[in-house]
């Protein structure tokens, strides 16, 4: 896209591949601490810049593990400090019994970083939700045998404490979520049940309760011919965004420039599909705005009201108000000298005052072997349109500075002669004092 720049900057983490946890015996966070490498872990960001990060599939702090695995810690990451904090390794409390001749007695072994009776369960590509300073919520994912999972995990954060949340009323037991997204107090998800039926369920932050909001699927689609956004590649680096009732889908890949090997292109798809939800005129998107936020206005005249079954269409194909789906492409050139490796998959990554956040991800080597990453990196744009604006007006404000000192110069120099003048004549028109000696004139 002209008029476009895009930088890529490392903060955090190894250059180096398949890197365990370095955890550290303090209170508090610091600069030791960073989540091992990893790929399809579940982030959260709160208002407050706060990042949750859980479980993926990759490495921990164990370093006798020389095999990626699939994980279930917590981390938390400070935009502002920009510092890692284990908020819990996903380890159970250990206990065992002895017996002195009498009674049993159960010891138990405390272990740091507040290990827990209960943890969920280790998984991958799970959807999360919280509310800042109060809850974090993990829902579904995949095991480590690849089933599907429907559970809903609570961690309270002023306890530092895991709870399984049991209800009735809840999502199918086998479930694939497909998208999903935070909204006020709310957590919705998007996904199909064993029988392929597309459903949208809510979980109320507030009470806890999930309830099946389908019908905004269904009712507010005035199309006969429906389906939901296509699944997303298991190869696809992806963020949902939900902004004024509107949910956007980014994909986007970072790749070499084949005309330049030290060139690096940033290719994104951002879809759009609309839909109603209640209270929609309350959206509040404080933290989340996504980049390329021009693109994305850039096709928001019209509304569109469903999705046709053709979902996925050419490159800037967008036909508003005819009930298809809306996508734009484009590819932008980096301007970085961050070494990026090939096809970089799975990343964890987010929105964050209009930056975008890249942690960890997967290159899949050429003998399939799997590489893991724990870098952290940012994404910033900057729009050549307002550089072009910048230069003249920076001339403008050096010229005036040069010539309000110029004027106070002359304004000096000017003052200057007039004193070295006035200096002269003062002289010339002195009069010298003659003592009064004849008192003659007196008498």
């Amino acid at each position: 896209m002209f008029g476009l720049f895009i930088g890529i900057v490392r903060i955090q983490g190894s250059t180096e591949r398949n890197q365990h946890s370095v955890i550290e015996d303090l209170p508090a966070a610091s600069l030791l601490q960073t989540p091992g490498a990893r790929a399809d872990a579940t982030t959260w960001c709160d208002e407050s810049g706060h990042v949750w990060l859980f479980a993926g599939e990759g490495y921990d702090d164990d370093a006798s593990d020389v095999q990626p695995k699939l994980l279930n810690d917590l981390w938390m990451f400070s935009t502002t400090q920009l510092e890692w904090n284990i908020m819990h390794t996903g380890r159970l409390q250990t206990t065992y019994s002895t017996n002195n001749g009498e009674h049993t007695e159960t010891v138990s072994i405390e272990r740091r970083w507040n290990d827990t009776s209960v943890v969920p369960e280790p998984r991958k590509r799970a959807a999360s939700c919280g509310v800042s300073g109060v809850v974090f919520v993990v829902f579904g994912g995949f095991d480590s045998n690849g089933s599907s999972l429907s559970d809903t995990w609570i961690y309270i954060v002023p306890k530092a404490q895991w709870l399984l949340l049991s209800e009735l009323v809840r999502p199918p037991t086998i479930w694939y979520t497909e998208i999903s997204w935070c909204h006020l107090d709310s957590f919705y998800v998007i996904g199909s049940s064993t029988d392929n039926a597309t459903e949208m369920w809510r979980l109320n932050l507030r009470t806890l309760k999930w309830t099946n909001e389908s019908v905004y699927l269904t009712d507010q689609q005035q199309c006969t011919d429906y389906s939901l956004l296509a699944a997303q590649p298991v190869s696809a680096n992806s963020i949902n965004v939900v902004w004024n009732g509107t949910f956007y889908l980014y994909q986007w890949q970072i790749m070499h420039d084949d005309n330049h090997s030290n060139s690096l292109i940033f290719s994104t798809d951002l879809q759009r599909w609309q839909f109603s939800l209640p209270y929609t005129k309350f959206m509040n998107n404080w933290h989340n705005t996504p980049m390329l936020w021009s693109d994305l206005n850039s096709f928001n005249g019209a509304s569109v009201s469903c999705s046709s079954s053709d979902i996925l269409r050419k490159p800037n194909d967008c036909r508003d108000g005819n009930g298809e789906l809306c996508s734009l492409h484009g590819n932008f050139q980096i301007q970085s000298s961050t070494p990026w490796p090939e096809q970089r998959l799975h990343t964890s990554s987010w929105f964050y005052e209009g930056s975008l956040y890249i942690f960890g991800g997967q290159a899949v080597d050429s003998d399939q072997s799997k590489t893991f990453f724990n870098d952290l990196c940012i994404l910033q744009q900057s729009d050549s349109t307002d550089s072009n604006y910048t230069v003249p007006v920076l001339g403008f404000v050096i010229v005036l500075v040069a010539v309000i000192l110029s004027g106070f110069c002359v304004f000096f120099i000017l003052r200057y002669r007039d004193y070295r003048r006035g200096r002269n004549k003062s002289h010339e028109l002195k009069i010298r004092y003659i003592p009064l000696r004849d008192l003659d004139l007196y008498e």
